[in-house]
């Protein structure tokens, strides 16, 4: 629990980190329910896709080949958990898009670290709201 504890002063009060641990799990929730909603309404565009014809020849082949012969090899993170998603769902826009709103509501995590040793605590909840409840994803 070292990530939650240098912003803690040993005056703080007793029940400060539990505050703020409930509150960073409430805004992940929030946040991930929101990227959630409406999430295979929209039609993909962009490289959304490349990664869903990259995802086809995957599932057809074993690798992602493209016309050209070589193998698509961007993102191959997002295309393996997109892989595994519809080994047990089905190919629809919804899981195309799941790894990407869950990795995008996880980077709350890794990023709320550094973000408390630069701000004061009112600061780093702005921020941390703010980074939640948008569109970053």
């Amino acid at each position: 629990m070292n990530f939650f504890r240098a912003s803690w002063s040993p005056d703080s009060p007793p029940g400060e980190r539990l505050r703020t641990i409930l509150f960073l799990l409430l805004l992940l929730l929030i946040g991930f329910g929101l990227r959630l909603r409406n999430l295979g309404s929209l039609t993909l565009y962009g490289d959304e896709g490349l990664q869903a014809l990259a995802l086809k020849r995957l599932l057809e082949h074993g690798v992602p080949p493209v016309d050209s012969g070589l193998i698509y090899l961007r993102d191959v993170l997002s295309l393996y958990l997109q892989y595994a998603l519809v080994q047990i769902a089905e190919l629809n826009q919804y899981w195309l898009r799941f790894p990407s709103a869950l990795l995008g509501t996880l980077v709350i995590l890794p990023a709320y670290g550094p973000a408390k040793l630069l701000f004061d605590r009112q600061t780093l909840f702005q921020r941390t709201r703010c980074f939640e409840l948008g569109r970053f994803y």
